[in-house]
């Protein structure tokens, strides 16, 4: 078991917004680690529910633990404070509805201690329903091909899962975007700097609160075909070169994923940037879409 010192190995920042329903849950699975030598920065963004009192009830009885309050700026905003306090030379994520394993840091900081090349390490996680019952284990990629892979078309962590080292936020902070993990992961990424650890770590809460509404899905469709366009800007030749090199037998399934999410974001890319160029095109396609689907839009909004 680690000891405590002044300045803390691990700074774990968790944004919190109207989140009494779990907060306790996850502010225990932090401050229980059997690692110890840490910090919780919680940032209330703004809340409106008790989310604040709880916070400062665990902070009263544990000084590990930091409670910044103010009015609502949004995640980004609050991830970055988080990163601008942090004491420790690296910040886990954690987010208001989740629970670490107690194992979680522990195995983490040891694994970044060993590898001195390596800036973000992530996990295993488990999906678990509002109710805390367990859905699926979401199994991450663990070789650094398919982490290449897998990045090429979506994140190959679970955000709230990842422990980084400080100096690399530092000089990438989080962009503000609504698929901003996905975007730090692009920017932090050098080809061999990602790696995760093939434990369970984390139970990530999923849908718990609903769905997206239609208009933000599909802004953050278009905010991970822009990531995607990133990503093959900067690591397109090795991309090309990997292919050319003849894929493991291990990575055809991360292979195969990324070539077909790549076509559909080339597709969605060609279409977009005809429609905008001709406003004519883009009443034929407005009238061709709801000829297509008059009747499930007919009665969608009939059931409202």
């Amino acid at each position: 078991m680690s000891v405590q010192s002044s300045v803390p190995s691990v700074s774990v920042v968790l944004p919190v917004y109207n989140a009494e329903q779990f907060i306790e849950l996850a502010v225990r699975s932090v401050l229980e680690q059997e690692f110890r030598d840490l910090e919780l920065i919680a940032i209330d963004d703004g809340s409106n529910d008790g989310s604040l009192a709880i916070l400062e009830r665990f902070a009263e009885s544990d000084s590990r633990m930091r409670v910044i309050t103010r009015e609502n700026k949004g995640l980004v905003a609050t991830l970055n404070q988080g990163v601008n306090v942090a004491r420790g030379r690296y910040v886990a994520r954690m987010d208001a509805d989740d629970i670490s394993v107690r194992e979680r840091l522990g195995m983490q900081v040891a694994f970044m201690d060993e590898y001195s090349s390596i800036d973000v390490v992530g996990c295993h996680y488990e999906l678990i329903d509002g109710e805390g019952r367990p859905k699926r284990t979401v199994k991450v990629p663990l070789s650094r091909e398919s982490i290449f892979l897998q990045l090429s078309y979506t994140v190959p962590f679970a955000h709230p899962s990842v422990l980084i080292r400080r100096s690399a936020l530092v000089e990438e902070p989080y962009v503000d975007t609504p698929v901003e993990d996905y975007r730090l992961w692009v920017d932090l990424f050098n080809g061999n700097n990602f790696a995760n650890i093939d434990s369970v770590l984390l139970r990530y809460r999923h849908d718990y609160g609903g769905s997206f509404s239609d208009t933000k899905r599909l802004k953050m469709i278009a905010a991970e075909d822009n990531v995607r366009d990133l990503f093959f800007t900067r690591f397109g030749t090795r991309y090309d070169q990997y292919l050319q090199n003849g894929p493991k037998i291990t990575d055809r399934q991360h292979l195969a994923r990324s070539m077909l999410e790549n076509r559909h974001r080339l597709r969605r890319s060609i279409i977009r940037r005809v429609l905008l160029a001709s406003p004519k095109l883009l009443g034929l396609f407005a009238f061709y879409f709801l000829r297509r689907h008059a009747r499930t839009l007919y009665w969608r909004f009939k059931r409202r």
